[in-house]
């Protein structure tokens, strides 16, 4: 079956055939297919591809996936979701879709969100955190751009500097830590 992408390689790619690609390259890099350092390299790459050409170069050599690609339509985003600990915890790890707007609130208990492995499923995600007595990690994958926006008043809120990968996902943290602590840090996925 011929897809548009086949068709013309040199039409402009959208943000959505971008994240489908990177979907595809989680899911061939959790089956094995590619490892760590070349799977990261892919996928920084993906986010920057202009035309369908250079997205389908980054799969053609993955035929279960290269297949698989005209499978879906357009992404839709996860609908929005809140996490909550409340004397106890919360953990959202592995693959797992994001959605466009996550809310977390800990009050004496803590949680751990980790977007390393997850798939994005909008090109910008809306992350607000709350600690009151509690503590909460947000861990990034290095491609991923951040602009943080959260306040600690007798707690921490940290700011994680640098930027991700033109094209990638930007994650906007807001919200605020009151003796408690919203920590926010730029991880990369381990080698399996």
């Amino acid at each position: 079956m011929s897809t548009p992408a086949s068709r013309n390689g040199s039409m402009r790619a959208a943000d959505t055939d971008r994240m489908q690609l990177a979907q595809l390259l989680t899911e061939a890099a959790a089956q094995g297919r590619l490892p760590m350092p070349e799977y990261e390299d892919r996928l920084n790459k993906a986010y920057a591809a202009q035309t369908y050409g250079e997205l389908e170069r980054l799969s053609a050599d993955l035929p279960d996936v290269a297949t698989s690609s005209s499978r879906s339509g357009p992404c839709r985003p996860a609908p929005s979701t809140l996490l909550l600990a409340i004397m106890s915890g919360f953990e959202r790890r592995g693959r797992w879709n994001v959605p466009k707007r996550l809310t977390s609130f800990a009050l004496f208990g803590g949680g751990v969100i980790d977007l390393r492995y997850a798939d994005f499923t909008s090109p910008d995600v809306e992350i607000h955190s709350y600690s009151i007595c509690g503590g909460q990690t947000i861990l990034l994958p290095p491609e991923v751009n951040v602009d943080v926006r959260g306040v600690g008043v007798m707690g921490a809120f940290d700011h994680v500097g640098g930027h991700g990968s033109p094209g990638a996902p930007v994650v906007t943290i807001r919200g605020f830590s009151l003796w408690g602590s919203v920590g926010i840090k730029r991880k990369r996925r381990k080698n399996s």
